[in-house]
């Protein structure tokens, strides 16, 4: 599928230049660019002036409304990817003129479906009382779950195709019930029952209307987005990459000059990485002498264990070590930290509660880990990743199901982390420290830091080959 136009470049390669340049060479296409962050279009838009992009904000119901007006006039358009799929239908109805522009993969384009929890109000009334003189409906909170679903497939509300295990709504059906708010998740997503759990994925007719998709990426054969077109039997795509060239950005079929180019831009961001590699600090035992990765399953449910207190002081004194005895930025001054871990596990690393205080470490500079996209956090140069990163092991099934093809674990979270690096200083080749507590995910990105750069058709050739039909094992 030619249309799907896959922009490949290591970071500060120059896509966002070379596609820009692209536009200006072809002035009267119309565009729709998508980006993670409004705060993010500056530059699309000083560039792109004579375009007058519209600008849609974060607000979904206000600007649903100027959306479709943009769309009937013809407007280039610039909204965030949130924004573009709660408006499929939209998309689908005007945009078949456009070129659609995607700035950083969708990697949560495929997620797990939650169930929406409703306020249901009861027939029953509670009488006035000294604090109103009016009749106040009582209510309760209603949360749907997986047996509503089958109900709903009973009742014929929805129906389940046995080839594919995704859920349709029956709009032959007029009667109202209280399954009718889900209806609207049903309309904008497709729903996929797979064993037993549930997925949302999003439509591929929102990318086949367009004209042409670029999508602006680094390591294309670890994205999630590209394991979401293989779903819809998209397999070959138009790869180019950026290239300067008498100093302007352009786009270019020659992979040998390009990874000539990204070599270059790799060896200089290697001068300025301090990657800790001295000392026992990532291998953690327990007080039962388990050896423990840094996992979200840990984090989540063995943490807090008496038994992996030991595991939790050592992580946090290594970081206190590292930001007390910085062996680069050496007064808090010239320090500027960055650092990650799941959510969940915030309080775990800086609250008092689980041991000596991290001086330097709080929620202000806390960034997470999937992080892209965004410019504002250039002037961090002390980072910590606390994490052993991994898709969601449900997430990872339904894709291989789905593409019969392996999911590459290590890929993904490889290009992750380096999208996380990049958000900090070494963005503008400025020196960074950096400390990896994993040993999978240091010794990863060693690895990567360490080799030539290689293209996103050779980076998983082994792993190409490696792919094939899974059905039966899964099954």
């Amino acid at each position: 599928m030619d249309k799907v136009c896959i922009v490949e470049g290591i970071m500060g390669s120059g896509k966002s230049s070379a596609i820009i340049n692209q536009i200006l060479d072809n002035p009267k296409e119309k565009l729709i660019l998508i980006v993670n962050y409004i705060k993010e279009t500056e530059r699309y838009r000083k560039k792109l002036k004579f375009k007058n992009f519209k600008l849609m904000g974060e607000n979904i119901k206000s600007k649903s409304v100027d959306l479709e007006r943009s769309l009937k006039n013809q407007d280039n358009i610039i909204c965030t990817k949130k924004l573009f799929e709660m408006n499929r239908k939209l998309i689908e109805k005007y945009a078949s003129e456009y070129i659609l522009i995607v700035d950083e993969a969708m990697n949560d384009i495929i997620e797990l479906y939650e169930f929406p929890s409703v306020v249901k109000f009861k027939k029953e009334e509670i009488e006035p009382n000294q604090y109103s003189n009016q009749k106040i409906k009582s209510y309760q909170d209603f949360s749907f779950t997986s047996k509503d679903i089958e109900i709903m497939l009973n009742q014929g509300i929805l129906t389940k195709d046995p080839e594919n295990d995704k859920l349709s709504w029956n709009n032959e059906l007029n009667e109202a019930t209280i399954y009718d708010i889900l209806k609207d998740d049903f309309e904008t997503y497709d729903i996929y029952k797979f064993q037993d759990s549930y997925y949302k994925v999003l439509p591929i007719e929102i990318f086949n209307v367009f004209k042409r998709v670029y999508i602006l990426t680094y390591m294309w054969n670890t994205q999630v987005m590209k394991y979401y077109f293989q779903m819809h039997n998209i397999n070959d795509f138009h790869i180019e990459y950026p290239l300067l060239v008498n100093k302007k950005f352009i786009l270019t079929q020659l992979e040998w000059k390009y990874l000539e180019y990204a070599n270059k831009i790799k060896k200089e961001a290697k001068k300025h990485i301090y990657l800790q590699t001295e000392g026992n600090k990532w291998t953690y035992k327990n007080a039962k002498g388990k050896e423990i990765n840094l996992s979200y399953n840990f984090y989540a449910n063995e943490a807090k264990k008496p038994e992996n207190q030991l595991v939790i002081d050592k992580l946090r004194a290594n970081i206190n070590s590292l930001i007390q005895h910085n062996p680069i930025f050496k007064t808090k001054t010239t320090r500027k930290e960055m650092w990650t871990v799941y959510i969940n596990a915030i309080d775990i690393i800086i609250s008092r509660k689980y041991g000596k205080p991290i001086r330097g470490l709080n929620k202000d500079n806390f960034v997470e880990y999937n992080k892209i996209a965004t410019n504002e956090l250039s002037d961090r140069n002390t980072l910590f990743y606390l994490i052993d990163r991994y898709k969601n092991p449900l997430i990872k099934r339904f894709i291989e199901s789905k593409t019969n093809c392996i999911f590459d674990q290590d890929g993904f979270a490889l290009s992750e982390l380096i999208q996380w690096i990049w958000r900090s200083a070494i963005r503008n080749n400025n020196d960074i420290f950096l400390y990896i507590a994993s040993d999978r995910m240091n010794k990863l990105f060693y690895n990567w830091l360490e080799s030539e750069e290689t293209t996103s058709s050779g980076f998983s050739e082994m792993l190409i080959e490696a792919c094939t039909n899974l059905r039966e094992n899964l099954e």
